[in-house]
């Protein structure tokens, strides 16, 4: 199962922040060549992704680079992106299926194997009405994510509760578009602009994950704990499911595919998505392993460097 709770959004430019981006804990971690890049620093920032992809996939994380949307600089982004160390690029404002063919043929050009993913960056409202056919335009898709201050912008929305119910209703389609073209859908159900308020960026993760979303982005490492938390069954709701799953396929056994649990009737559907929450429970459990060990790994082998 993929697992992407937290992608970590980095400036490339950033040496620090790039060198010190394996001991986040971030399930992603993204370098950005976009937004945080100044106009006449890209070609720059462009030149320095062979260089910061190891550092930057050392935490046993998945890696990404999010490129830029104009076709001329975005072509060159994605060049250069073609990388081992490499899992996917993230295409911000994304508004038509040709946008993606575009990359898509790009790629397999650079790519055949199709190595390389794409996450779709959903950022306008035309964006929004062309969503099913975006989502559909390529086998490479795997994750659609809104940028919601962007589409916000576009659509002129003020501050008060009509912004969020207007939100609240693209993310559901969102949603249900990612789950009909099996593309996973990262997003919070709320803003979390103000990023220091930690209980509201754990409410609108908890809120997201219960409604079906499976992770967003972030900026700042002080929100990735939080998002892995939030995105994730604890331990008593793991617990619980593999004892539906046990006392469901006992009832089978004896002929009854419908029963009582914790006094709520039950079938094959409260069965098959027991087994989802469990599996997906312990392929968090095995990535955390893997990502810490590969923590422990870059730091020996830094170590062994500086030392010789």
């Amino acid at each position: 199962m993929r697992i992407t709770r937290s992608r970590l959004i980095i400036p490339i430019n950033v040496k620090k922040f790039v060198n010190n981006s394996y001991k986040r804990n971030a399930d992603a971690i993204v370098l950005d060549l976009e937004d945080s890049i100044p106009y006449d620093q890209k070609e720059i920032a462009r030149d320095l992704i062979r260089s910061a992809v190891k550092p930057a996939a050392a935490g046993g994380n998945r890696l990404y680079i999010r490129v830029n949307a104009e076709k001329t600089v975005q072509k060159k982004d994605i060049h250069a992106s073609v990388l081992p160390e490499v899992h996917g690029v993230i295409l911000p404002k994304v508004e038509t299926r040709e946008d993606i063919g575009i990359v898509d043929e790009q790629l397999d050009q650079l790519d055949p194997e199709q190595r390389i993913q794409i996450s779709v960056l959903i950022e306008t409202s035309k964006g929004i009405r062309n969503i099913d056919a975006i989502l559909s335009a390529s086998t490479r898709i795997e994750s659609v994510s809104l940028g919601a201050e962007d589409l916000a912008s576009e659509l002129n929305l003020g501050n008060g509760p009509q912004r969020e119910e207007l939100l609240r209703h693209v993310r559901y389609t969102m949603l249900l578009s990612a789950k009909a073209h099996h593309v996973q859908p990262l997003a919070l159900m709320g803003s979390i602009s103000n990023y220091k308020d930690v209980g509201k960026v754990r409410e609108a993760a908890v809120n997201a994950y219960q409604l079906g979303f499976e992770g967003n982005s972030c900026i700042h490492p002080g929100q990735v704990q939080i998002l892995n938390d939030s995105f994730s069954p604890d331990k008593e709701t793991a617990e619980e499911a593999q004892r539906l799953i046990e006392v469901f396929e006992e009832s089978v056994a004896q002929g009854r595919a419908s029963m009582v649990f914790k006094d709520k009737m039950i079938d094959y559907p409260h069965y098959e998505q027991a087994k989802q929450l469990v599996e997906f429970h312990n392929d968090i459990i095995a990535f955390e392993t893997k990502k810490a060990d590969a923590r422990k790994r870059w730091e020996e082998m830094q170590h062994e460097e500086g030392s010789s």
